[in-house]
Formats: C-alpha cells, structure tokens, sequence
C-alpha cells in the first residue's frame, strides 16, 4: 500500500515537471530589440504637466502617432528629443489632457540617442 502511494507520488511529481515545463514561455520581448529592424524613429515631447492639462512626456513616431512611455530615463526627457526606441505596445490607455482621450501606453524596451 505504501509503495502505491509512493508511486502515485512520483507520477503526479512528473506531471507537475511536465506541464510546468511546457506552459513556460521563453520572454522574446528583447529580440526584437537585438537587431536594428526592432528601432523605430522617434521624438520625445514634453506636453506639459498633467496640472494644466498636459500629457507629461510623450512619444511621438511617425507624423501622428502619439504614445505615453510607461517609464522614460531622465537622460531622454529633453523636449524635442530625436531617438531610437524600441517598445511594445500595453493594452492599457493613459488618459490626460482637457478632452481625457486614451494614449495608447507603450513599454520602452530599449532606446537610444
């Protein structure tokens, strides 16, 4: 009866090995950055402080495309900042300004002068 126990054991053991070892995923979100195709151009803008209905540091690529960094180094708050950034995209939206609208978030995965 014991070695039963013992057996059921080291079975449910391997199970638990098995499936955690399959539902790890390798993070992949740094590769992108690893070559220069990962980098985008982009511009860094002060747009005033959230008080007076500004946005705080945003990041512009593009024309017209507008993002919120989650996190900018004090070394990159320049306004009008030319840069190199890589970054994903978060599923979440930073609401500022008079009209409140959502920026789409962006986590800053690299970035470069």
């Amino acid at each position: 009866m014991q070695s039963d126990m013992k057996t059921s054991e080291m079975k449910l053991s391997f199970l638990a090995l098995v499936f955690l070892l399959f539902s790890c995923k390798k993070d992949r979100s740094c590769e992108a950055c690893d070559n220069n195709n990962g980098f985008k151009d982009a511009t860094i803008i002060y747009t005033g402080p959230f008080e007076t209905d500004g946005c705080d540091w945003v990041v512009k690529i593009g024309t017209d495309q507008y993002y919120h960094p989650d996190v900018l180094d004090a070394e990159f708050k320049q306004n009008e900042l030319n840069v190199k950034i890589c970054y994903e995209l978060a599923a979440d939206k930073f609401h500022c300004g008079i009209a409140g609208t959502g920026m789409p978030i962006i986590h800053v995965l690299g970035i470069r002068k």
